[in-house]
């Protein structure tokens, strides 16, 4: 069974909680911010499994769930390599990887999309959640430094103080967009 994304039930709870942790549903320790998209999508419908998990009651999380590289891997891959109960489908798809700030992202980054950041001195080391497009520049959220509805060129500038920083967009391949 595909899963599906509601992404205005994402960006609602991405929104809501910006700018704070919700430690009442979830564990977290450390950087927060692929434990925080990983919220997102979860409060967006993406269900969750014995590889992507956040267990409050046990204070655990999964690798999946929290770090940057095996969020991305556990997306985009056929999920039934990771949990036989899935259908085989990936949940999601790397879109695309842009070396270079642009000055329009119209038709390359959507709402819901999880982007990630990197730079030659961390590697993959960021997610955040894209919230909004305002003339064609995304806004968007994230944890361990909190942001709500933050400029993404900002996160390109912080991403670019070391060479070849570049972004992935990583996209839910089934989306819905539900009030």
């Amino acid at each position: 069974m595909s899963q599906w994304l509601d992404v205005n039930k994402a960006i609602s709870y991405a929104s809501a909680w910006a700018t704070w942790n919700n430690d009442g549903n979830y564990y977290r320790e450390g950087d927060d911010c692929t434990n925080f998209v990983s919220q997102c999508w979860h409060e967006g419908g993406i269900k969750m499994c014995s590889y992507w998990a956040n267990d409050i009651s046990r204070y655990i999380f999964t690798p999946a769930w929290a770090e940057v590289e095996t969020f991305c891997y556990f997306m985009t891959t056929s999920s039934a390599d990771l949990d036989p109960n899935a259908d085989g489908m990936p949940i999601a798809k790397i879109v695309q990887e842009i070396s270079t700030p642009l000055n329009d992202y119209t038709n390359i980054i959507q709402l819901g999309d999880i982007v990630q950041c990197y730079n030659a001195d961390k590697g993959w080391h960021h997610s955040i959640i894209i919230m909004d497009l305002v003339n064609g520049m995304p806004r968007y959220c994230a944890h361990s430094s909190f942001a709500n509805y933050m400029d993404l060129t900002v996160q390109f500038s912080s991403a670019a103080d070391s060479p070849n920083s570049k972004i992935r967009i990583i996209r839910a391949l089934n989306i819905i967009y539900n009030s």
